[in-house]
């Protein structure tokens, strides 16, 4: 009867350190996986915020959010020269 008991206690203390084991892995299995890269901000000369540069329109090394700020500015420019 003790031996039984005995070998329910090891099976039981085996399914324990398994079953922390298998979360761990788990765990770090899904914290490994590589970051994205970061996207490139620039800011607009007009209106000073920050955006994504795939979404940014250059013009005469400036940046700009839209169009309109784009050809606000340019016309600001024009108008100080």
């Amino acid at each position: 009867m003790s031996r039984l008991f005995l070998l329910l206690v090891i099976g039981w203390l085996v399914w324990i350190i398994l079953r922390r084991w298998w979360r761990n892995q788990k765990y770090f299995s899904i914290n490994n996986e590589p970051l994205p890269m970061p996207t490139p901000m620039v800011r607009c000369n007009y209106c000073k915020i920050y955006i994504p540069q795939k979404h940014a329109i250059k013009s005469n090394n400036n940046w700009y959010c839209c169009n309109e700020h784009l050809e606000t500015d340019s016309i600001n420019q024009t108008k100080v020269n």
